[in-house]
């Protein structure tokens, strides 16, 4: 199996069941990430008929933004981040099959959502401080999706807070990124052929035992 397009990175599965389970997840996250990027382009090309007719070069709100759905972008955007970030270092791991290679890969490929991802996506900044100035734990809690040179864009709204002699703090963290510009080139590099094949399926090879468990809540 091809992982990687530019980087000619393959994986062979072979009798292992869990390595055919993996390529399940990334047949079903592929097919989750086109979902998403199918919704969020219609909505973007809404707000780009209305920024076109307005003539508006940047919205932050209300506005051209005021009829799309912004909560539901926001959570769109966050399910991307996380889920591209899954991908991406799972490739990165049945390639090397090392985790360290695997964090490598992910910063490489993707290093504003990998940024995107941890200090706002997997969680807010504010609540597990790492390394942020004051600006960055702020603008953590700026979720808006914002429209900007005809994309919209998650993580480009930051806030400059004063520090304690009144000089401008700004976020170091650098998190802007536009979901359909990322998808072309994660498409390049993952599946030039259209979201991998997928399927609802637990592998038990010849001879194999597994033994799995179902939990859930009454």
């Amino acid at each position: 199996m091809i992982l990687d397009h530019i980087e000619n990175l393959a994986f062979d599965p072979g009798d292992q069941d869990y390595l055919y389970e993996a390529q399940m997840t990334l047949g079903r996250l592929s097919r989750g990430l086109f979902w998403l990027n199918d919704a969020v382009t219609a909505a973007e090309l809404q707000s780009r008929i209305a920024a076109q007719r307005e003539n508006v070069v940047v919205g932050v709100v209300e506005g051209i933004l005021k009829d799309l759905p912004i909560q539901w972008l926001s959570c769109a955007f966050q399910w991307y981040g996380v889920s591209i970030y899954n991908y991406v270092r799972l490739a990165g791991w049945l390639a090397t099959r090392d985790k360290n290679q695997a964090i490598n890969y992910v910063n490489r490929v993707i290093p504003k959502i990998a940024t995107y991802r941890h200090k706002i996506a997997a969680h807010f900044a504010i609540t597990y401080p790492k390394g942020d100035n004051d600006a960055d734990l702020v603008s953590s809690l700026m979720t808006g999706i914002v429209f900007a040179h005809g994309y919209l864009r998650a993580g480009a709204l930051s806030e400059i807070v004063k520090d304690a002699s009144g000089n401008d703090v700004e976020s170091a963290n650098k998190t802007s990124w536009s979901m359909t510009k990322t998808h072309e080139n994660m498409k390049a590099r993952f599946w030039p052929n259209g979201p991998l094949p997928a399927y609802s399926s637990i592998r038990i090879g010849p001879g194999a035992t597994r033994t799995l468990k179902i939990d859930w809540e009454d």
